[in-house]
């Protein structure tokens, strides 16, 4: 799948990022252009993916303490299967816009990729503005 750029439906302009190898939701800055940009990648089926750095193409967003990373996968054993499924996530339709999308923890299914405070967690359904803030917009990459 190509390149892709996730744009907040609540806070338009600014999109999923990486940055010192934390997710973050920045305005875009066209010098860090491919900070931005991320491949959805398949992970079988059922919906599940995981999002691939463009510019570190062997890193991918991972779930750690709740906080989003991007990180490498470890060679082999236990972290490896646990990297593995806290890079997974069901992509679904967005929970506040039915033209965007929203990204469900695979091991943590009552849990979605959401913004706070500009940087990128996994919150829980429940938890206030969830819908806003776990929502994102497909954008062609700049």
């Amino acid at each position: 799948m190509p390149a892709t750029m996730l744009e907040s439906t609540n806070f338009p302009g600014f999109f999923i990022r990486h940055h010192n190898f934390e997710g973050e939701l920045n305005e875009y800055e066209p010098s860090k252009g491919q900070d931005y940009q991320f491949e959805i990648v398949s992970k079988g089926d059922g919906g599940r993916v995981s999002l691939k750095s463009v510019n570190f193409p062997n890193r991918l967003l991972r779930h750690k303490n709740f906080r989003l990373l991007l990180e490498e996968a470890p060679a082999d054993g236990p972290e490896r299967q646990l990297f593995d499924k806290d890079s997974t996530f069901f992509l679904e339709v967005g929970l506040a816009d039915i033209d965007g999308f929203s990204f469900r923890s695979t091991n943590f299914p009552d849990h979605y990729i959401r913004h706070f405070n500009f940087h990128l967690f996994i919150g829980k359904k429940d938890s206030e503005n969830l819908n806003a803030d776990a929502t994102f917009l497909k954008r062609p990459p700049k």
